[in-house]
């Protein structure tokens, strides 16, 4: 916020830092810009603090990897009778290794936005199957685990290799830009993961009734597996309405702030309003529900 006033355009950043190059200077500069005028004790206090906030991001993510791998792998597949100093084993081991694969791959990306498009073909592909396996009993653990290769294969060959394909007169690779890219690779991968819900075997009958039972999802797709007697289908087209009204609240509320912050007071208050609305019709459902 600071920074807005301060340094209000990229001209103020330029006249502030003539030596920096021209294709470096941008909105994110701004940050590393404010940095500048602190004194040397707040600067450590800062330099301290992003090495926190770095700390326990990789912390996070390396314990979250090695729970998935002990109990949702080794633990279930390879040695299911392992005693608990057996899983802590396992546990360190996997944090090793994901720590590793972690560094070789940010040393093979080039910059940020690199990573960004990377997360985003990762999990673009795959974000309707997440969605479809509450609607449609045919999505099982082995459509999930094989919609998760087809989007890492997927996402690797447009970070590393299309092009560098792209550049090669001999093959007739066209030049993709990031958007393309993330559209091909998300349809790809959708087209993959749904073959592979018709291909794969499905789970067995009694342990989707029980889902069913234990959840209470509906629709057309779990129709067969539903009681006849079963109200679900109008509760999940509630909550699907829910859902898209909970989203225009949040957006809603999130953009009202940034423009209340930058002075657009009448356009703050149309969107605080819709957000309102929304929430309020969210709450609304749910108590009817």
């Amino acid at each position: 916020l600071a920074s807005i006033v301060v340094f209000p355009d990229l001209d103020s950043l330029r006249q502030a830092f003539p030596n920096v190059a021209a294709d470096k200077v941008g909105h994110d500069l701004a940050y590393p810009a404010m940095l500048s005028l602190l004194p040397s004790g707040l600067l450590g206090l800062v330099t301290a603090s992003l090495l926190a906030a770095f700390m326990s991001t990789m912390s996070t993510q390396l314990n979250l990897g090695a729970s998935y791998l002990v109990h949702d792998f080794y633990g279930r597949f390879i040695n299911p009778e392992a005693t608990d100093r057996q899983r802590v084993k396992a546990g360190q081991v996997a944090t090793g290794v994901s720590l590793l694969l972690g560094a070789g791959l940010g040393l093979t990306l080039t910059d940020a936005g690199q990573a960004f498009n990377l997360l985003l073909l990762l999990g673009a592909g795959t974000g309707g199957l997440f969605l479809l396996r509450w609607f449609w009993w045919r999505i099982s653990a082995a459509t999930e685990i094989a919609a998760m290769v087809i989007s890492l294969v997927v996402a690797a060959y447009f970070t590393w290799a299309h092009d560098a394909l792209a550049t090669r007169p001999v093959v007739l690779v066209p030049e993709l830009l990031g958007w393309q890219k993330l559209v091909l690779g998300t349809t790809v991968t959708t087209l993959g993961w749904l073959a592979c819900a018709w291909l794969l075997p499905p789970e067995r009958e009694e342990v989707l009734r029980s889902f069913v039972a234990q959840t209470g999802v509906g629709g057309p797709g779990w129709r067969h597996l539903q009681p006849q007697s079963s109200s679900v289908p109008n509760a999940i087209g509630k909550g699907l309405l829910q859902a898209f009204l909970g989203c225009i609240a949040v957006y809603g509320a999130l953009m009202a702030t940034g423009s209340l912050l930058y002075g657009h007071g009448a356009r703050a208050a149309v969107l605080f309003v819709v957000s309102g609305l929304t929430a309020g019709a969210v709450l609304f459902l749910h108590r009817r529900s």
